[in-house]
């Protein structure tokens, strides 16, 4: 089932949007869409984020550190 949602944007945005879901063949509606969805998903999920630390035993960055026998190369700047 899907639901609609209006949202006031000022001219320029709207007209980007329009722009970038034209050249990609696609409806305004789903272009933005899947804007959101996919912003919606970049975040952890809560019972992800209520993980972080449990693992008492994980070595710390020292020690993995610790395990390398040589520097990894770098490229100078």
């Amino acid at each position: 089932m899907e639901s609609s949602i209006v949202i006031d944007l000022d001219p320029e945005t709207a007209a980007r949007l329009r722009e970038e879901a034209k050249r990609l063949g696609v409806p305004l509606s789903r272009y933005i869409s899947d804007l959101l969805r996919h912003r919606a998903l970049v975040e952890w999920p809560a019972d992800v984020l209520q993980l972080a630390g449990t693992w008492a035993d994980f070595p710390d960055p020292e020690e993995l550190r610790a395990l390398l026998n040589e520097q990894s190369h770098r490229e100078t700047l």
